[in-house]
């Protein structure tokens, strides 16, 4: 049996740590390698996953523009759909007229006869009727005047005027009747839907 005499311990220590450190080097520049590598490869994978789906989505688009080209009928379908939403919001802002003449008859007084009625843009009514005395319409003047605030159901001060700028604007005799026009501004809850059963 050989034994191994260590002449210089220090020379020896010196190399067995240089050998260590080049096997730790190896090993951390192996494990950088090898880390890059499959990070470069899960990338190109990726990357190659994401043109398939692009490439997928691409002509699924292509399939259905192909299919809404092909259908006849479809600009017509579009373009009435389009006018039906016009219709329902049309329809939401058109004047509600039972409701304004249900209000307005609790205002005429007896012994006036509307002829004609027209309301105008802005919710301006004109109003041709004919009367048997100038006192009547002097008193459907006040009375519209006063309506929702002195008189009608829930008069209260603190209400807005149902009619506002309320005007005769021509009267005239007539065999025994008064022939006449009044114009006013109407507020909106008069052309409005009923709301809390008011």
């Amino acid at each position: 049996m050989s034994a191994r005499i260590n002449l210089a311990p220090e020379v020896y220590q010196k190399h067995q740590r240089d050998k260590r450190n080049r096997r730790i080097a190896t090993t951390v520049a192996t494990t950088s390698v090898v880390l890059s590598a499959g990070f470069v490869l899960v990338m190109l994978l990726l990357l190659g996953a994401q043109k398939g789906a692009i490439a997928l989505a691409t002509n699924d688009i292509k399939s259905k523009q192909d299919q809404i080209n092909n259908m006849t009928d479809l600009k017509k379908a579009a373009t009435a759909q389009l006018h039906l939403n016009t219709w329902y919001e049309l329809s939401g802002k058109q004047p509600k007229m039972s409701r304004f003449f249900a209000i307005l008859e609790q205002f005429i007084p007896q012994g006036i006869s509307v002829t004609t009625l027209k309301l105008e843009q802005g919710n301006k009514v004109e109003m041709n009727a004919t009367a048997k005395s100038y006192s009547l319409i002097n008193k459907m003047v006040k009375a519209l005047e006063a309506a929702n605030i002195e008189i009608g159901p829930n008069a209260s001060t603190t209400n807005s005027p149902l009619f506002t700028d309320v005007q005769v604007t021509s009267a005239s005799a007539d065999q025994g009747a008064i022939t006449f026009q009044l114009t006013a501004t109407v507020a909106s809850e008069v052309t409005s839907e009923v709301k809390n059963g008011n």
